[in-house]
């Protein structure tokens, strides 16, 4: 599992040569951590054809300004 930040999100995500998956999450979710063994299973089953991380709900100031979602858990694909 990946670990995508805003430092490194253009580099892994945008520009990436792979499908990516980008779980949104953050540590008071609770939905959020119900979902993560399922993000680890995706992460396992497509190991080496697409991108599997996470991104810490914050602000992070990524995709050219802050990534704003309503509500969590989000995984968008890209």
């Amino acid at each position: 599992m990946l670990e995508f930040t805003e430092e490194n999100f253009d580099q892994q995500v945008l520009n990436s040569d792979q499908p990516v998956l980008a779980d949104f999450w953050a540590p008071w979710c609770t939905p959020c951590r119900a979902m993560a063994p399922a993000v680890e299973a995706i992460a396992s089953e497509y190991a080496g054809r697409a991108k599997v991380g996470k991104l810490k709900r914050g602000r992070q100031r990524v995709a050219g300004g802050p990534i704003q979602y309503p509500w969590h858990p989000r995984a968008p694909p890209f």
